[in-house]
């Protein structure tokens, strides 16, 4: 990818925030230091990122993709009701079930995201 400084204070955004943004909530922080971002030039510039592992992509059905600037190793929980996602170190065990995958199916993983799908403790105290 070539240089572009709409494409950096994206990536640097994404990087600095825990929240998993989508691409309307990138667009609208980073559109105060930048005004002439267009929101087509975000989504475009968060899958040239996403693609070439800059940053992840985090795929829910019937939500706006959501995107991690954290590359190390590690799982998402997602709250049906605020939509927000939380990041959730792995646990060893994951391990063997990936390994026990490989041998049943012959498949060789090169990569494994667990995304737990609830109620987050916020939103389980307001009920």
């Amino acid at each position: 990818m070539n240089y572009s400084r709409q494409r950096e204070m994206i990536l640097n955004y994404v990087r600095s925030v825990k929240c998993h943004p989508t691409a309307e909530t990138v667009y609208e922080n980073i559109r105060e230091d930048c005004p002439s971002v267009s929101l087509a030039t975000v989504y475009r510039n968060l899958n040239q990122l996403s693609e070439n592992n800059y940053i992840k992509r985090i795929k829910i059905d019937g939500k706006s993709d959501r995107f991690d600037g954290n590359l190390s190793y590690h799982n998402h929980l997602f709250c049906r009701i605020c939509n927000s996602i939380e990041d959730v170190e792995p646990f060893c065990e994951l391990s063997d079930i990936v390994e026990e995958i490989e041998e049943k199916h012959g498949f060789a993983a090169d990569g494994c995201q667990i995304l737990l799908f609830g109620i987050c403790q916020s939103c389980r105290k307001k009920q």
